[in-house]
This record gives structure tokens, C-alpha cells and sequence, in this order.
């Protein structure tokens, strides 16, 4: 090392949450286009709303054929329930959560379906409360 340059001491950087890590921009890893385009129709849906509820892999799918030039990939609605099954019940990034459940209320399917409940995630900064104001 020249004696000119001097070592700057380094911050540490922020730990990484996994609920905020960015949806934006183009998918390098193959296996992420499922979560990013699910993820980023979360974000079209929720764009007037905190939370949808009750949303159908059709409907989804629908979206998905409408805003194709913003996604990764585009899934049927039998994909979708494919492609799930490689998940445990959420998928979260980019402030966003999708959970689903087995529709049970029809009965006498041979193909299970699933609802979709997309909502925002909040940060302690964001929601204005903090723990000092709970305990009070």
C-alpha cells in the first residue's frame, strides 16, 4: 500500500430485510420470476388499496396478460397453483405480502384453488407507533 493512500474506515452496512428487498428492475435468477411477478402484481393491486382480499389465481393470471411488459414471467392460473406448492403459505418482498389459502367452500373440485389475501407491510417508522407508546 503507497503511503499516500490512507485506509478509510469502513460502516457497517444495514442488515438486509427481507421484506423490503427490491422488486424493481430485471430478474437475473430464473428461479425469482415467479415470486417478482406475483410480487409486482401485489403492487398494481394495492396501488389504491392496503389490502385485497380474496383475489383468485384467474384474476391474477388475468392481470398478469394485462401488465406483461412489467413482469418477469406470465402465468396461467393452473401454473400459479404450481408453482405455489414451492412456497409455504407467503411470499414477501418489496413491502408487499401475498398469502393464499385452499378455497374449501365449493366443494366436489377435483383441482384445488386457492385465494389470494395481498396486503402492505408496514416498518415501525411507518406506522407511527413505537414500542415506548405501546407499553404507556
Amino acid at each position: 500500500m503507497n503511503s499516500d493512500q490512507t485506509e478509510k474506515p469502513r460502516t457497517p452496512l444495514p442488515p438486509l430485510d427481507p421484506d423490503f428487498y427490491s422488486i424493481d428492475g430485471p430478474v437475473q435468477d430464473w428461479t425469482q420470476k415467479f415470486p417478482i411477478s406475483m410480487l409486482r402484481i401485489g403492487r398494481i393491486l394495492l396501488k389504491h388499496d392496503a389490502e385485497v382480499m380474496n383475489v383468485s389465481a384467474a384474476k391474477i393470471s388475468r392481470l398478469m396478460t394485462k401488465h406483461r411488459n412489467e413482469l418477469p414471467g406470465e402465468y396461467t392460473a393452473l401454473q400459479i397453483r404450481e408453482e405455489l406448492y414451492k412456497y409455504h403459505g407467503e411470499i414477501r418482498g418489496g413491502g408487499i405480502k401475498i398469502e393464499w389459502a385452499q378455497n374449501l367452500y365449493k366443494p366436489y373440485r377435483t383441482v384445488p384453488h386457492f385465494d389470494f389475501n395481498i396486503s402492505r407491510i408496514l416498518r415501525e417508522e411507518d406506522s407511527g407507533v413505537s414500542e415506548a407508546n405501546c407499553e404507556a
